[in-house]
């Protein structure tokens, strides 16, 4: 099933990736696929196959950020969204990370569909922060 919203993706597995804008979030059985859309999808684009992925979980926008601010002016646009974190890896245990923000409020669907698939979820909602960490 796929989601279109906002997606950002940042990675260090493979060589440093980052990249963000609107696109689509593509859940499967075997893996999720993570696109941007208006024919960027080749150069962000990129599939995770399920058994790579350590955390996923639902993330609230800071109360003072931009996207708190679009969401508060544009009512389609949601200010909670869901982030996939992947395993570590590596000698410094370097993970890739990715956040979607539905359009459509569909935070809980896709949750819901994610935790069909037996993904590990989690459902409680944390703060978006700058510097992750080691929080997953």
């Amino acid at each position: 099933m796929q989601f279109s919203g906002g997606v950002t993706a940042t990675g260090r597995i493979d060589g440093h990736l980052s990249w963000c804008g609107h696109g689509s979030v593509t859940v499967g059985p075997e893996g999720v696929e993570f696109r941007l859309g208006a024919g960027f999808g080749l150069i962000g684009h990129r599939y995770v196959e399920r058994r790579d992925l350590a955390n996923i979980y639902l993330v609230q926008a800071r109360r003072f950020s931009l996207t708190s601010l679009l969401a508060a002016v544009v009512p389609r646009l949601s200010n909670a969204g869901v982030r996939f974190v992947t395993r570590p890896n590596g000698m410094f245990g370097d993970r890739d990370d990715y956040l979607f923000y539905s359009y459509r409020h569909e935070e809980d669907q896709l949750i819901d569909l994610l935790e069909k698939f037996e993904y590990p979820v989690e459902r409680k909602l944390k703060t978006l922060r700058l510097f992750w960490g080691d929080e997953a």
